[in-house]
This record gives structure tokens, C-alpha cells and sequence, in this order.
């Protein structure tokens, strides 16, 4: 958990965390500016953006921007763990994949 945009670019940074969940607005950023910053590394989180307004609109922009999925607020317990399920799923096949070709 983190309470503001800076910690949870430090925790995302850490290396051990495989997805993040994130609200639309942050304090003291917004989830694109988040994105930007873990797409740098080696093996980023899967980005999911949590919005009560969780619309087509957002969902085509946060996978046109490189983010993993949108989910609606307040949460569904079972889509929750299904995106989630596949988020860290997807993060160590790419991760497997890219020490295989590395």
C-alpha cells in the first residue's frame, strides 16, 4: 500500500512488486505519471487503473498508453483477482521470456 504517488513509485522500483493498482487521481500525481516512471524498468508492474468513472473511454486510454487494465470502483472481489490473476501472470511470462532471449 501507499498513501501518495512518490511512495508507490519507490515500492513499484523495489523489483519485487508485479502489479500495482492505482486510482485515476493520486496524490501528488495521476496514473500516467506513474506509468511513465515504472516503464523504465527492466521488468515494470502491470499498471491497473482503479476509477469509479472506469469507462470505455479510460480503459482504450490507459491500454493505448501501455497500462494493463481499468477496474471499477467500488471493487468486485472476483474481477479484482482475475485482473490481478492475469496481470502477474502475464508480468512473469514476459519476464521468463525475456531471460530466456537475454
Amino acid at each position: 500500500m501507499a498513501a501518495t504517488l512518490a511512495q508507490g513509485v519507490r515500492q513499484a522500483m523495489s523489483g519485487s512488486v508485479r502489479a500495482v493498482i492505482c486510482s485515476r487521481e493520486l496524490p501528488g500525481g495521476t496514473w500516467r505519471v506513474l506509468l511513465d516512471t515504472i516503464r523504465e524498468l527492466d521488468h515494470p508492474p502491470r499498471l491497473i487503473v482503479a476509477s469509479r468513472l472506469a469507462d470505455e473511454s479510460l480503459w482504450a486510454e490507459v491500454l493505448n498508453l501501455g497500462g494493463y487494465d481499468v477496474l471499477a470502483t467500488p471493487f468486485d472481489g472476483e474481477e479484482v483477482r482475475r485482473v490481478l490473476s492475469n496481470a502477474v501472470e502475464s508480468w512473469y511470462w514476459q519476464a521468463h521470456t525475456a531471460a530466456k532471449c537475454g
